[in-house]
């Protein structure tokens, strides 16, 4: 499973050590002929050249753990930086002056391995960095993980690269993550699955557990939240969860900086400071992630799969930590348990309903459900739903069993009559702040 064979028709390390010595011998039984090894990557086997030679290839030892000795040229040695540092750095190693670099950590098979990269690497990567072809070897599942952490160790960027994708390909499998630094963990989870990470992080018996605490930095689900183009139009999704009368309001000035209690759950985009100090504050990418991960769902979800086991059990993954959603046309209408489905979201704080006309009765069943089974929304928005007096008396009902910060009520048809009742509840409720 965690295979990645080299392409064929190439020589591997042996090929070319057998193709130097046969060179050797020619060289000496024909004094009058002087060749060059070339290596060819179209070719199976070396081809000698008529050219002069124009350098001889220097060799090094390098040593494993058990005694292995591995002799290869020294540039394919030094594609290593940990190696290259060893015996062309500034500082006088011994091993510069030996040419024999020892390395007891690695066990033989890992850096077979290795060395099969490292000379596939040397004879066929001439070209430049941004066209070079990225060589990997046939790994098995019990080095798999000695093997990256060997790279990481040897300075081996690219392969470790590899390496960490076929890991995080393979990331349920692992027993354990805590051997890894946590440098090389987060270039695990770069690769990972958004919604592998998410289970490894929530399950209680993922072998997440044992890291001490070391899980998905903020680097990690920037990535991925822009590998979404989700940046694109982060701050107007942002923003649309903001009450109507956000738009009247000049910049800087806007509900989350008048009353930043109650809209907790949208990251500070506007706030009394300047820009260059709004652009300075953390950002939660993870949690911006799974939301925008969980209203996608939403919005995507056909009627008919609702109510599948694989529908709750997709979104569960997502809504423990969600705070905001926006209930769809499709959601809304295929609804039949409210108290059930407001239960996914025990984290929630703001439930937007707006612009399609919905079913009166089903919105009754919502705003019932919500004190019992939705004890952390302080925020509401109704807007533009054709809702009537209906309505409106549910509202209030609500309002005297559950109090809200924030409601917004826009572009409904109600009457008179019905309004002024709801004032008087306001009068009653002084939670209402905006």
């Amino acid at each position: 499973l965690l295979s990645c064979n080299m392409s064929k028709g190439k020589p591997n390390f042996r090929e070319f050590i057998e193709a130097q010595r046969k060179a050797k011998k020619d060289t000496e039984s024909n004094k009058e002929a002087t060749v060059e090894i070339f290596v060819s990557p179209t070719k199976n086997a070396a081809v000698p050249c008529s050219t002069p030679p124009t350098r001889e290839i220097e060799m090094v030892t390098v040593v494993s753990a058990c005694g292995h000795k591995f002799i290869v040229p020294k540039e394919a040695a030094c594609i290593s930086g940990f190696i290259k540092v060893m015996l062309e750095g500034v500082c006088s190693f011994k091993e510069a002056t030996t040419g024999i670099v020892h390395l007891p950590e690695i066990r033989a098979e890992v850096f077979e391995q290795i060395m099969t990269y490292l000379m596939q690497d040397w004879m066929f990567n001439s070209k430049p960095k941004s066209q070079r072809t990225i060589f990997s070897v046939e790994m098995n599942d019990e080095y798999v993980m000695e093997l990256l952490l060997a790279c990481h160790f040897l300075d081996l960027p690219d392969l470790m690269e590899t390496t960490c994708k076929m890991l995080a390909d393979n990331i349920e499998r692992l027993s354990t993550l805590s051997i890894f630094p946590p440098e090389v963990l987060q270039q695990i989870y770069m690769h990972t699955a958004a919604e592998e990470l998410i289970k490894l992080e929530n399950d209680p018996n993922s072998c997440t557990n044992s890291l001490d605490g070391i899980l998905s930095s903020q680097e990690v689900w920037k990535a991925k939240y822009e590998a979404r183009e989700w940046h694109a139009d982060r701050e107007t999704y942002l923003l649309s969860f903001l009450p109507t009368c956000s738009a009247s309001l000049p910049p800087f000035d806007s509900p989350i900086a008048c009353f930043p209690d109650i809209f907790t759950f949208i990251p500070c985009m506007r706030s009394n400071s300047s820009a260059e100090e709004v652009n300075k504050k953390e950002i939660d990418w993870k949690h911006e992630f799974i939301q925008r991960e969980l209203q996608s769902i939403l919005s995507n979800t056909h009627v008919d799969t609702l109510h599948s086991s694989e529908f709750i059990k997709e979104i569960s993954l997502y809504s423990q930590h969600v705070k905001m959603i926006k209930l769809g046309q499709s959601v809304i209408q295929s609804l039949l348990q409210a108290d059930q489905f407001l239960d996914l979201f025990p984290c929630l704080e703001h439930l937007d309903i707006s612009n399609f006309n919905v079913d009166e009765a089903i919105l009754e069943r919502i705003l019932k459900a919500i004190p019992e089974h939705a004890k952390n929304v302080k925020s509401l928005v109704l807007r533009c739903i054709g809702a009537s007096d209906r309505t409106l008396r549910n509202v209030r009902s609500l309002m005297k069993q559950h109090p809200l910060l924030s409601l917004d009520i826009t572009e409904n048809y109600f009457s008179h009559s019905a309004i002024v009742r709801l004032g008087k509840t306001l009068q009653q409720n002084s939670s209402l702040r905006c």
